[in-house]
């Protein structure tokens, strides 16, 4: 029963695979460098990530010294760097140690539009406008309202 259930998920997966590579070879070159980047923006800028084993991360407890729950890092809330065993001087040397949930998520929004104005700039012209009309809603309230309006505003 296992051994089916495993071949009937392996076979769903090929089959996956196979209308990917249809959908991703009826792009264009332009299209495909789109998607290249979007995979880039949701994966790299947009998801907070232990900076040694790159788990994602969800939980904020208000210290700005944070632990993987994956692996042995202790990381910088703030600047995300890899700590070693204890981040708090790393964290309080940005600020205070401890953070309301509100001002961490205002916090990773700057953090995340530097980041995504970084990126957006080794983009070509024609990609990044086609880009950011594809991606504006998903980077509202991941960036801040001033940068998602100003970059949505270029996209037109």
């Amino acid at each position: 029963m296992e051994q089916r259930v495993q071949e009937e998920m392996n076979e769903e997966m090929r089959q996956w695979r196979h209308k990917e590579l249809e959908r991703l070879q009826k792009l264009s070159e332009v299209q495909r460098k789109v998607e290249t980047a979007k995979h880039h923006i949701e994966e790299e800028v947009i998801c907070l990530r232990c900076p040694r084993c790159c788990k994602v991360f969800f939980d904020f407890d208000g210290c700005m010294s944070l632990s993987c729950g994956n692996c042995p890092c202790c990381f910088c809330g703030y600047c995300m760097k890899d700590c070693g065993s204890d981040a708090h001087r790393c964290a309080a040397s940005h600020g205070e140690v401890f953070m309301p949930f509100l001002q961490f998520q205002e916090h990773h929004k700057e953090r995340r539009g530097r980041y995504l104005q970084e990126y957006l700039g080794t983009l070509e012209p024609d990609v990044r406008k086609m880009l950011l009309k594809e991606m504006q809603g998903t980077l509202q309230g991941i960036i801040s309202d001033h940068l998602h309006a100003r970059l949505m505003q270029e996209a037109c």
